[in-house]
């Protein structure tokens, strides 16, 4: 992950266009009360894209959003596409997936909290058969925005 400092006239739009990450990955990863009010000095974390897709024959960004677990919104703002039916064969697509490393005393509620997503899309994501036997260094695959009212 990077570290980005507010600066005077920043906005999240405009730090998620710097960094090719969308706005929602910000928000989850930080946890901003409001998105929309930064404060000047505050440091945000930016995550990394994480993978790198060639795009196969056959391919649309439906399934390849069901095959990594995220969402074809994500894969269209982290890549900049307008139109989705505009992916061909051989392009190299960013796939905006995020990876926790399990710490001690973490529970699925506090890293679920932290991503802004639940316990249970953790849960089926990776496929936790019981969960209070998660551990430490263990690996999490943090699912995509999780639709919360709050």
């Amino acid at each position: 992950m990077k570290i980005h400092v507010v600066n005077r006239g920043d906005s999240l739009w405009r730090i998620s266009q710097q960094y090719g990450v969308s706005t929602n990955r910000i928000v989850r990863i930080k946890g901003l009360e409001n998105p929309y009010k930064l404060v000047i000095g505050l440091a945000l974390l930016i995550p990394e894209p994480y993978l790198q897709y060639r795009v196969q024959q056959g391919d649309t960004l439906e399934k390849i959003a069901n095959q990594f677990g995220t969402t074809v919104q994500e894969i269209m703002q982290t890549n900049r596409i307008t139109n989705p039916s505009t992916i061909y064969p051989g392009q190299r697509l960013t796939i905006p997936v995020i990876y926790y490393t399990v710490r001690e005393r973490d529970t699925l509620y506090d890293i679920a909290r932290r991503y802004g997503t639940t316990v249970q899309a953790i849960i089926k994501t990776n496929r936790i058969t019981d969960p209070s036997s998660i551990y430490p260094r263990q690996i999490v695959k943090i699912p995509p925005e999780t639709e919360t009212h709050h």
